[in-house]
């Protein structure tokens, strides 16, 4: 709000906020989830409640870009098959999860109960996407997609039941996915051809105490294990440089990425985001001001 070039940021969820705005004509007065200035001063309106019915939003307004051109240039399935045509999809909000580079960010954003979309609304955007727009794939972006089985188990039996035949992929726990093989296997009569695990790094230490990660090395080895007995592609995300990580623990994650039985490994610079546990413990080593931050270096 100290920039001069802002003039009203919405907190949180801001579907609801957003559209009140508007229908106020703008006037940003008493509008729960908003900050906004007024005579050089920060007015700081109520927090407004995460959307309990997810299935009250509509779908997500693909008409308004050109899907098709969206859709050749779409690449998160390519290990599985170049030639997919797909979008993302977003099924639920919210991570149950404590990992330091993310919280306590996503229960501010999300608060702090994980929300599921309806499977049947789920299953409704997915027709969509056949038949208006001619796609064959999609990707699910949520956090983590079988964080409860039991909503995984039940979409997944109803997309195969639908007869849509889409090719799909999705991100997981490997703690999950070992603990419930029986559920991928599912997902995999379904079509899913590929999973996403957030990995981070080869080094337990650096998985406990620097990432609060709650999985073990061990436990990603074998959850890549049972993907690929299924015939499944597997991603990894990494991270590299976490705050007291050593040369030997960087080089050991490289090494133990390649060892690996997955099919793509995507590594990045641990970056300790403002407002994050990962930032509270380590800001007096960040050498830049957070404005100056760049996500992807």
């Amino acid at each position: 709000m100290a920039y001069d070039c802002v003039d009203v940021i919405a907190l949180g969820e801001a579907e609801e906020t957003l559209r009140e705005l508007l229908d106020r004509g703008g006037d940003p007065d008493g509008v729960d989830g908003l900050w906004y200035k007024q005579e050089g001063e920060v007015v700081r309106n109520s927090p407004r409640m995460p959307i309990h019915d997810l299935d009250s939003l509509p779908y997500p307004a693909r008409d308004l870009v050109d899907m098709d051109a969206y859709a050749r240039a779409w690449y998160s399935l390519t290990a599985a098959s170049p030639e997919l045509r797909g979008t993302s999809v977003i099924a639920s909000r919210g991570c149950p999860y404590a990992c330091t580079y993310c919280q306590p960010t996503l229960e501010k954003l999300f608060g702090p109960r994980l929300r599921r979309r309806p499977v049947p609304h789920v299953i409704g955007e997915l027709h969509e996407l056949k038949h208006r727009y001619q796609l064959d794939a999609f990707m699910l972006e949520d956090d983590t997609f079988i964080a409860h089985n039991g909503w995984a188990m039940e979409f997944a039996q109803a997309l195969r039941d639908s007869g849509l035949g889409f090719k799909w992929g999705c991100n997981v726990r490997a703690d999950l996915v070992v603990r419930g093989p029986h559920l991928l296997e599912e997902m995999a009569r379904s079509g899913l051809v590929q999973i996403n695990m957030g990995i981070e790094s080869g080094s337990q230490r650096i998985l406990d105490e620097v990432y609060d990660k709650r999985i073990t090395v061990d436990q990603v080895r074998e959850a890549a294990k049972i993907a690929k007995n299924l015939g499944l592609r597997v991603g990894g995300y990494f991270m590299l440089g976490a705050p007291s990580e050593t040369r030997a623990e960087i080089r050991r994650t490289i090494e133990y990425a390649a060892r690996l039985p997955i099919d793509e490994a995507a590594f990045n610079i641990t970056t300790p985001l403002p407002g994050t546990y990962l930032w509270d413990k380590s800001r007096d080593l960040v050498g830049t001001e957070w404005q100056e931050f760049d996500y992807y270096r």
